[in-house]
């Protein structure tokens, strides 16, 4: 009977270990397939202030919502997926999925509008209204650029 006990004993521990370690990845909202974890941060990132360089972006999901981030900071250099990731950091960013990085990154997902869902939809970004033609991940924005992204099919 005593061993029955310690058998016993040692199934619960077991199972509040499993159920502990189950639910540390619960509270996560953004992944990448690179593996980078993507939490938001404590802090807010710092907004461009009156007169200082920045970009905006705007996310239309083509029913009726779109959310715009005035005065994203502006860097030299800056691409496409740096302004997503200053986005995704906001206190009010959305969930995003991002696949690949660098130049080879791919947005595949902001809240529930996936890729290939919604008829074949897709997201795809503009700059200043044109479409842009390469990777976000290689695309320079520049002082003032407005960036669009829409849930749409490719054309």
């Amino acid at each position: 009977m005593n061993n029955f006990f310690k058998f016993h004993r040692s199934g619960v521990l077991f199972f509040l270990l499993f159920l502990a370690l189950s639910t540390l990845g619960c509270d996560r909202q953004n992944a990448s397939e690179t593996g980078k974890d993507s939490q938001k941060p404590a802090a807010a990132p710092a907004l461009a202030k009156e007169g200082q360089p920045a970009v905006s972006v705007t996310i239309d999901f083509l029913d009726g919502y779109r959310a715009t981030f005035d005065r994203i900071p502006w860097t030299e250099g800056m691409t496409g997926l740096d302004c997503m990731e200053a986005v995704r950091k906001h206190p009010r960013g959305p969930m995003m999925v991002i696949k690949g990085a660098g130049e080879t990154a791919f947005l595949t997902k902001i809240e529930e509008a996936e890729n290939g869902s919604n008829g074949g939809a897709a997201w795809i970004y503009y700059i200043n209204g044109e479409q842009a033609k390469e990777s976000f991940g290689r695309k320079k924005v520049n002082e003032g650029d407005a960036v669009l992204w829409k849930f749409e099919e490719y054309r």
